[in-house]
């Protein structure tokens, strides 16, 4: 895997044991998709950063009057809108104590488009309630990343979940009923 450390050199602070976990874990199905080579070590990952750099949210959330603020709650449905205005459908939205917004998961297709993600795939915030989508210690001046709408943590968990989504990808073909993916 440390071959494989320039491909994420974006991630310095990420060992390189939890790279290896999350393509065992979640990456070893890809070289069956036709959009990865022989090296699908490479391809996975390479195409994981590829879909999270090609993810420009804070724009549009801004446009939705949805900032980072410490202060500030939203109505959940409300925040959803706004990330589907991103143009990278509906995600689910994980909150820590039901209320703090940790993790945005999108969904794609086995094409690797994004969709809205489907009821199944579940939200982990609680229903109807307003949750706080907080600034980090750790934003970062990417403005026109996911870097910059949760910052540098959260948007390695945001690629780690493209990762994730990947391996579902991988799963709905092996599956063939599966027709959605988490990322």
């Amino acid at each position: 895997m440390i071959e494989y450390l320039e491909i994420i050199s974006d991630y310095k602070n990420a060992a390189p044991g939890l790279w290896q976990h999350e393509y065992d874990k979640h990456g070893t199905c890809a070289a069956q998709l036709p959009q990865f080579s022989s090296n699908a070590v490479r391809d996975y990952f390479l195409q994981s950063i590829k879909l999270r750099k090609s993810m420009s949210i804070l724009p549009s959330l801004k446009k939705q009057n949805i900032v980072p603020s410490n202060t500030t709650t939203y109505d959940i449905k409300f925040m959803k809108e706004g990330f589907k205005a991103s143009g990278f459908g509906t995600p689910a939205l994980v909150c820590y104590n039901s209320s703090i917004l940790v993790e945005v998961r999108f969904c794609l297709n086995k094409e690797l488009s994004f969709i809205d993600c489907p009821t199944q795939v579940g939200d982990q915030c609680k229903a109807n309630s307003a949750i706080t989508f907080a600034k980090t210690a750790f934003a970062s001046n990417e403005h026109d990343t996911a870097v910059a709408v949760i910052g540098s943590f959260f948007a390695f968990i945001v690629l780690l979940l493209v990762c994730f989504g990947l391996a579902m990808v991988c799963r709905g073909v092996m599956v063939a009923k599966k027709n959605y993916v988490v990322l």
